[in-house]
């Protein structure tokens, strides 16, 4: 897989074990390389982000009311009082809306 990837297989131990971040053109190399489908592509995406301790999100373009409901959600989410239930039903509202998007 290294050598598929471009580097070498220190590197790619360093990585997957957390010792190295993630380089920014990792997705789009193992994408390309291993010609993953748009959900695996997907999933690898949310492993990277997983694997990230800090995640930058743009909110530029975003609405007051938007900015504060995600940043309600980031501080609730971190405190660790959503029960399974709360989460079920956020992820249940947000799949509902990215079906609405793609219709």
């Amino acid at each position: 897989m290294a050598i598929k990837l471009g580097m070498s297989h220190s590197n790619l131990s360093y990585i997957e074990s957390g010792k190295y971040p993630i380089p920014s053109s990792f997705y789009d190399k193992v994408v390309e390389v291993y010609g993953l489908t748009e959900k695996e592509s997907t999933e690898l995406l949310k492993i990277i982000i997983c694997a990230k301790s800090i995640l930058r999100i743009e909110m530029n373009h975003l609405p007051y009311d938007s900015k504060e409901l995600l940043l309600d959600f980031v501080d609730t989410l971190s405190s660790g009082v959503l029960t399974k239930r709360d989460m079920f039903n956020i992820e249940y509202i947000l799949k509902a809306s990215k079906a609405r998007k793609h219709m």
